[in-house]
């Protein structure tokens, strides 16, 4: 039974860390009410409502930090 329990545990967190990460790519454009870039590879993403995107112009390579539920939760410029 530990066994079986051990294993369900490391799956849920390998899941769940699997699910949060980092994207790249160039913005094709940015919402600001919706708080969603869009990048030229047709990728949407939200934003929290913290991240500032005024700072941020189409054409821009950017990184962006995602969480588990795929908002991105910081974006910076890769200059």
């Amino acid at each position: 039974m530990k066994t079986v329990l051990g294993t369900a545990l490391m799956s849920m967190l390998l899941i769940s860390s699997a699910m949060a990460g980092e994207m790249q790519g160039k913005i094709k454009s940015i919402d600001m009410k919706k708080h969603m870039i869009t990048m030229e590879d047709g990728m949407s993403v939200m934003t929290r409502p913290e991240v500032k995107l005024d700072h941020f112009k189409p054409g821009e390579h950017v990184k962006m930090m995602i969480d588990k539920d795929k908002m991105a939760t910081a974006v910076e410029s890769m200059k």
